[in-house]
């Protein structure tokens, strides 16, 4: 079981009433009841069972004894701190999103109030809260700050100034903002765009309208996001059933264990009227035994995991590919045909720098085929003339592309052949990374494959968390000058080099410099 899974114990055992959650926020379960009656330890254990990456969410108000403020930005905390006393001492948590949540001890009676001070949303009866652990859709988690964790923290009251505000003066909308809480924006924007689509209105229309939408919400929803929710719309448009087929059949290979019907709806935010249809994807998908039913109750179902080859290991052939890495990373790990190295990176990290030092490095010995999702030609060359220990004329030995998405398509499978991807692209549903890897892992063939990934900063993780990382033979973390092994499988010689770190430097883009030797990173 996760940390997020003993958490959720650790807070029922303190009284809380606890539910999981998914990623987007949404409760796994009809969670209303929850509002009145506390779930017990097994029916957790049950919950993280089924949805073993579960985030925790804590059920506000009276249940609880506990009311949360939500503050989600710097604009929201000075005017909080306007009405805070100097001497609050309170649990606070941050969020993936950089906001802030202060827990107090529970004003009975009080009930949910979004913008009751600007940025700030108020959680009491009726809400629940993601509790730390957790993690965010972007990959960040939500932490407790440095000695104000619940555990270590008494609850303070809640400051009449802040009851004050609550009970004596209702929360009004500021004017021109539409108060839809941040879990149920998303859905709320992509159903307002869907609506207009099919009424007619053309795609410029809807893209105008729905970005001004997005901009009076309380929080404003970004516009680049309110553009995704717009293209979301008119693929579901020009596609009648959204290819609802191929999005099921995607969701499933990337699961494992039982599902319900109705996580279906959930998950791919299913519409009313194309709920019947899901029902008859799925018994279908039944009759060509890529799920199979459960019998335990209507709509559950599970994939079966049936799929065997049969090894020979008599003329196996310990074949070892002699690819160079920078750092000397190669001295320490062993690469054979087929593996998968990811590189994670946060932004600015020099994933491309390193990236493209392994196509220097390797371009005498070795077919390379460089996917370039980010740079033009022009920008390109001109990164590449950088390298002044490569003349630019040696380059056209590597094979440059341009490809941000459906790489497991164009790999050059067979030995000799190093498949770079510069970098995997993802904005969303992460959990799907775990599945591009595999399909890139299937089609190599001998081959290598180096995926860059982008990565939160402070995790080592790359978006997609565990899953990235499962067909990963070599896992690497840059970070503000600094690369991590954070997982290596054949090593050389006795010690396993995992957790090692060297620290490094970059000039002009593309000549890494050590700055120390490796050695276990404190």
């Amino acid at each position: 079981m996760t940390n997020i899974f003993n958490k959720a114990l650790g807070y029922q055992a303190m009284g809380f009433s606890v539910i999981p959650v998914q990623k987007n926020k949404k409760p796994y379960i009809a969670w209303e009841k929850y509002q009145k009656e506390k779930a017990g330890p097994d029916l957790i254990k049950e919950w993280w069972e089924k949805w073993p990456n579960a985030n925790v969410a804590i059920v506000t108000g009276e249940i609880s004894g506990i009311d949360v403020i939500d503050i989600d930005s710097q604009k929201g905390m000075d005017a909080l701190d306007e009405m805070l006393p100097d001497s609050l001492v309170t649990p606070i948590s941050r969020t993936p999103r950089e906001g802030w949540h202060y827990y107090h001890l529970s004003r009975n009676g009080l009930s949910n109030a979004a913008g009751f001070i600007e940025g700030c949303d108020f959680r009491g009866n009726g809400g629940y809260i993601i509790a730390p652990p957790s993690i965010g859709e972007n990959g960040n988690p939500y932490y407790w700050m440095p000695d104000m964790s619940i555990e270590k923290t008494p609850l303070a009251p809640l400051p009449d100034s802040i009851m004050n505000v609550l009970k004596d003066a209702p929360p009004k909308l500021q004017e021109g903002n539409i108060g839809f809480n941040q879990g149920v924006r998303d859905d709320t924007i992509f159903h307002v765009a869907w609506g207009m689509a099919k009424g007619g209105m053309s795609r410029e229309e809807v893209a105008q309208a729905t970005i001004q939408f997005a901009k009076s919400c309380n929080p404003p929803f970004s516009k680049k996001d309110a553009l995704i929710k717009v293209k979301s719309a008119f693929e579901r448009l020009e596609n009648k059933d959204r290819n609802l087929t191929q999005e099921i059949r995607d969701w499933i290979e990337s699961t494992s264990g039982e599902f319900l019907t109705r996580e279906v709806f959930e998950v791919l935010d299913v519409p009313r009227d194309q709920k019947a249809q899901v029902s008859k994807i799925l018994t279908r998908l039944v009759s060509e035994r890529l799920i199979e039913r459960t019998g335990k109750r209507s709509g559950c179902f599970r994939r079966p995991e049936n799929e065997l080859t049969r090894m020979d290991l008599s003329n196996a052939k310990i074949d070892i590919v002699n690819i160079k890495l920078p750092f000397g990373i190669h001295n320490l790990v062993n690469l054979m045909p087929g593996n998968v190295v990811v590189v994670t990176g946060s932004k600015d990290a020099a994933k491309t720098g390193f990236l493209l030092n392994v196509a220097a490095e390797n371009m005498d010995k070795f077919n390379i085929h460089y996917f370039n999702s980010e740079m033009g030609g022009g920008e390109l060359r001109r990164r590449l003339e950088l390298f002044k220990d490569v003349p630019f004329e040696e380059w056209k030995a590597v094979n440059f592309y341009e490809r941000d998405q459906n790489f497991h398509d164009v790999i050059v499978p067979g030995k000799g052949n190093i498949n770079i991807i510069d970098f995997l692209e993802i904005y969303e549903d992460f959990w799907i990374v775990k599945k591009f890897i595999a399909q890139i892992w299937r089609k190599l063939e001998g081959a290598i494959a180096i995926i860059g990934l982008q990565k939160p900063t402070g995790r080592d993780m790359g978006l997609g968390g565990e899953g990235s990382i499962e067909k990963a033979r070599l896992y690497l973390a840059l970070e503000a000058g600094t690369l991590k092994i954070v997982s290596a499988k054949n090593w050389k010689g006795s010690e396993n080099p995992k957790g090692k770190a060297i620290k490094f430097k970059i000039v002009n883009g593309c000549k890494l410099i050590k700055v120390d030797d490796w050695s276990a990173l404190d």
